[in-house]
């Protein structure tokens, strides 16, 4: 379903490169997920992948200290747009921003460990896309 404020669309039947139709929502929302981020990739977490288990050494500490500062998550979360889509989590960005005088701390302690251990969450991979219609289009079929 594709979201509108006078009306819902549903996207229930589209026509493939091939010529040929579809009304799997599966097939379809891959069909719109490859003609609009292509190149993309199925992410699979393998929790048996040991590399991000191990200790990290002061030099991984070290390194994680120089690339995350206060001021880069401060400059960073200055440049979010206030309410952009929050993402899985359902935070939008305006509550970093009020909060970062009590977050920063927890932030940067955060993104530092993610550096030294080499461990990016999942969550953090992950997206919500909304296919916003066109005004006045009528067949979404293609």
């Amino acid at each position: 379903m594709v979201l509108r404020k006078d009306k819902e669309v549903y996207i229930d039947n589209i026509t493939l490169p091939d010529g040929s139709s579809s009304n799997d929502t599966g097939e379809v929302l891959r069909h719109l997920l490859d003609t609009h981020f292509p190149g993309n990739k199925l992410y699979t977490n393998n929790i048996n992948n040991s590399s991000h288990n191990q200790q990290p050494s002061a030099e991984d500490w070290n390194m994680a200290r120089k690339i995350v500062t206060e001021e880069r998550v401060r400059w960073a979360v200055s440049l979010f747009a206030p309410y952009k889509s929050p993402g899985i989590d359902g935070i939008f960005p305006a509550l970093l921003q009020k909060g970062l005088d009590i977050l920063i701390e927890t932030m940067v302690k955060i993104f530092r460990a993610c550096i030294a251990y080499g461990y990016m969450p999942v969550q953090w991979c992950t997206s919500r896309v909304v296919f916003v219609p066109k005004p006045g289009r009528t067949d979404y079929t293609s």
